[in-house]
């Protein structure tokens, strides 16, 4: 029987695969967009209207979708010297049990924070009622983004500490 974990991860990588397409479209659509309004803008003296607004949106999304791509393949920036001095100078004999206890404890802490940021996006009244000036994009899409964005990395989180604690890489 399959375990949660491993059915999470199929789960997980189903919807990375998704976000990779995102990432990569919004990556597109930026530079060529921005190229395309140049073009229109000084050379045939009529601008495209909402292309700035699409690149910002583009460019929001592929931040924050790119994020939790970043986020669960362990590419984000961490700065692990503390970690490294603490476990392999003081805790010479047990490093690898120090190392774990204290990407337990940073995961701990990194739920809380996501959980206070999933909080505070999903409060946030001001972009309920707002959209864009010429897409109409509502702003609160940006809200429920990041919102999907942070509860993948919460359980991001999570997935780690129980392998942690099983002792799985």
């Amino acid at each position: 029987m399959m375990s949660l974990i491993s059915l999470y991860e199929k789960f997980e990588n189903f919807i990375m695969k998704i976000f990779y397409a995102i990432v990569v479209i919004a990556s597109v659509i930026i530079p060529v967009g921005l190229f395309l309004q140049v073009l229109c803008r000084y050379f045939l003296k009529n601008p495209i209207p909402g292309v700035e607004e699409l690149a910002t949106a583009a460019f929001t999304i592929m931040v924050v979708f790119g994020s939790a791509i970043l986020f669960r393949d362990k590419k984000h920036i961490v700065v692990d010297v503390f970690v490294r001095m603490f476990s392999d100078v003081i805790f010479k004999k047990h490093a690898d049990k120090v190392r774990a206890a204290m990407e337990i404890i940073a995961n701990i802490c990194m739920i809380f924070i996501f959980a206070m940021l999933i909080y505070s996006f999903y409060q946030a009244p001001i972009q309920k009622s707002t959209k864009s000036l010429v897409l109409k994009i509502p702003n609160s899409a940006y809200s429920k983004a990041m919102i999907v964005s942070f509860v993948l990395m919460l359980i991001d989180c999570i997935k780690t500490i129980i392998k942690r604690i099983r002792g799985i890489e």
